[in-house]
């Protein structure tokens, strides 16, 4: 079935790019509910076949595994990587899924799920990049986090919150070390893995609600994409920030205040940059004020099925707020400071350039600023 499939792709797509598309085995086969029994032998024995029959279509092709999720991850990718060894089997990748939640307590349709520990998160994924490369043969292999998120339930209102954008900020700034790629799990709430849900916002894994209507978390990674859309190398990172610095003189960072627990407290981020020129500071946010699409439905009285009126409400409220401000350098540098508020999320690049305002034109003037 796996060889037609491929071949039936080929035909249609061409093989020069089929064989580009990497190619994972399975889902979450430790779970019973995806792998009968959970019975690790047999997934190796599915795996087994499978790369011996993708590569007899294509030695181009890439093949990896396991695919699992948390709790048994470490015991099956340890077990996964000996078997490779034994049977001298040249995997290209290894797959697993990461998810940051402690298990959901039931109330009605939904799951209300902790957060773990982010430190504790991030040891479990150095643990598989340390069994990978404890066999020579397989030193520096490649590892997909396929799957990733906060809670692994489509029914958690936790993925609905600012809460949730915030600590998906600081995931973002670290997945990167050790792992090749890390795909959030999902980008729509169009997901029906236990039946259709009830209400837009229904605690979905997805990026935009149904509707079009963008989460917060949608918001992390648009501002992440803007650190690298022009060339630049990163020169601050931690808990809380990370600092790009552009080749143009530029810069632009993200911003973050997770708390796993309600602490109302906000913190003011302070950065001082070599600066020539003046220029301009942009801010574009998203906390529990200002861009949280939760709240003005929840305001709404949670209606299950919105109105025209409401769901442009609803896509109004779930755009960042944008501040603007001109600054001048003092002794070859510019200080920023803003605040960030507790679950929130900024955006924020400096860019240097003088103002220059078409013939007569005077700002000043029209709104009536000075003498």
């Amino acid at each position: 079935m796996v060889k037609e499939l491929l071949l039936h792709l080929c035909r249609r797509y061409g093989r020069e790019e089929v064989v580009t598309w990497p190619i994972e085995v399975w889902n979450e086969p430790n779970l019973p509910g995806f792998w009968e029994h959970a019975d690790m032998q047999e997934y190796f024995k599915l795996f087994h076949n499978t790369f011996r029959t993708v590569k007899e279509v294509d030695l181009r092709f890439r093949v990896g595994g396991p695919a699992v999720c948390g709790g048994s991850d470490e015991v099956w990718i340890r077990a996964f990587m000996e078997y490779c060894h034994e049977q001298g089997i040249a995997v290209d990748f290894v797959t697993r899924h990461h998810y940051t939640t402690e298990l959901p307590e039931r109330e009605g349709h939904y799951g209300y799920a902790e957060l773990q520990d982010t430190e504790g998160g991030f040891a479990n994924l150095r643990t598989t990049r340390e069994i990978i490369d404890s066999y020579p043969e397989y030193r520096g292999l490649e590892i997909h986090i396929t799957e990733f998120n906060t809670a692994y339930i489509p029914n958690c209102p936790l993925h609905d919150t600012n809460q949730n954008a915030a600590f998906i900020a600081r995931q973002l700034s670290r997945l990167g070390d050790g792992n090749a790629s890390y795909s959030y799990w999902t980008f729509g709430d169009v997901f029906e893995e236990q039946g259709v849900p009830f209400t837009p916002f229904h605690g979905g894994f997805g990026l935009v609600a149904n509707g079009c209507i963008p989460k917060p978390t949608f918001w992390t990674f648009v501002f992440y994409k803007k650190l690298k859309e022009k060339p630049g190398r990163c020169i601050h990172r931690d808990d809380n920030t990370v600092v790009m610095w552009m080749e143009d003189g530029s810069c632009r960072g993200v911003a973050w205040n997770m708390t796993a627990k309600r602490s109302g407290a906000d913190f003011m981020l302070r950065l001082e940059l070599p600066a020539g020129e003046e220029g301009c500071l942009v801010l574009q946010t998203v906390d529990e004020e200002r861009c949280n699409p939760l709240k003005v439905w929840h305001d709404l009285g949670e209606p299950s099925s919105l109105k025209s009126q409401e769901l442009e409400l609803l896509r109004t409220a779930a755009r960042p707020c944008v501040e603007t401000r001109r600054m001048v350098p003092a002794d070859g540098r510019v200080e920023l400071e803003f605040p960030v508020r507790e679950n929130g999320v900024v955006y924020f690049a400096w860019n240097p350039g003088r103002i220059r305002p078409d013939r007569g034109y005077s700002y000043e003037r029209v709104m009536q600023l000075g003498e």
